[in-house]
């Protein structure tokens, strides 16, 4: 569900935006399966599919891999041996980081952080279409990615994703974005790290309806196979069946 949402904006996102922005989601809705209590608090504490997402993340930090690489790193995960401007795996493992911790749980905290440093909500980093609080629906993808042999981080800070995330974090460079968030992510503690969640009354509130990523924008269904996708669109009728099936199969099974 997450993956068709976040693709289907047409940008080649950093590895973790789309795995902690996966995870992300699953804290969030976690508590809608009709077979789940657990909160969102929660989630970050002991969720994440990997022994806690909090855990996971202060150990990545506590690495010397993490603690001298920080989220940067997190661009781009290793694929049949390329790497672009980041590392192997075997790499950040003979640094002490594990790499999962990188892409998904340091990525769901970036993102919890991020939010709370902007004063939005969830809600909006996810279904807004205003530059500046929305992240997904802002998106007009850079047409200058090379995907054969290019990466994330290629991408010029006024266009694609860095020009969504920077309207929202308000850093003139994603590096000072990078910079900053490394700075407190070294020291963060538990209660930190805690204390930069919303809180489960508000996002009670913002998931109380169906948070349908599919629905998310307003204007015309968008076609993926002819124009180019333009920031403000709405999904494709293919992609929203595509979200909505996903959807009963999350809510039937509890398997993300």
């Amino acid at each position: 569900m997450c993956h068709v949402t976040q693709m289907s904006r047409g940008e080649y996102f950093p590895t973790w935006l789309v795995e902690g922005g996966a995870v992300h989601t699953e804290c969030l809705l976690q508590k809608k399966l009709t077979w789940s209590t657990q909160t969102y608090e929660d989630c970050f504490r002991y969720g994440g599919g990997r022994g806690g997402v909090i855990t996971n993340f202060r150990s990545y930090y506590a690495s010397t891999y993490g603690s001298t690489n920080g989220l940067k790193k997190g661009e781009l995960m290793e694929c049949n041996g390329f790497v672009g401007d980041g590392d192997t795996d075997a790499t950040k493992k003979v640094g002490g980081a594990e790499p999962g911790h990188l892409y998904y749980d340091t990525g769901t905290v970036a993102i919890a952080y991020i939010i709370n440093k902007a004063s939005i909500t969830s809600q909006q980093f996810w279904q807004s279409n205003e530059l500046g609080k929305g992240f997904w629906n802002t998106i007009v993808p850079f047409a200058g990615h090379d995907l054969d042999t290019g990466y994330p981080g290629q991408c010029p800070e006024d266009k694609g994703w860095k020009k969504s995330l920077l309207a929202i974090t308000k850093h003139a460079t994603v590096a000072e974005f990078y910079a900053e968030f490394d700075a407190w992510a070294k020291t963060a503690s538990v209660a930190d790290i805690v204390a930069i969640l919303e809180t489960q009354s508000a996002i009670d509130t913002q998931t109380a309806g169906v948070f349908d990523l599919s629905t998310a924008t307003e204007g015309t269904d968008h076609d993926p196979c002819a124009s180019a996708l333009s920031a403000g669109s709405s999904l494709s009728g293919v992609v929203s069946a595509v979200v909505a099936a996903a959807t009963v199969v999350l809510a039937v099974t509890g398997q993300a």
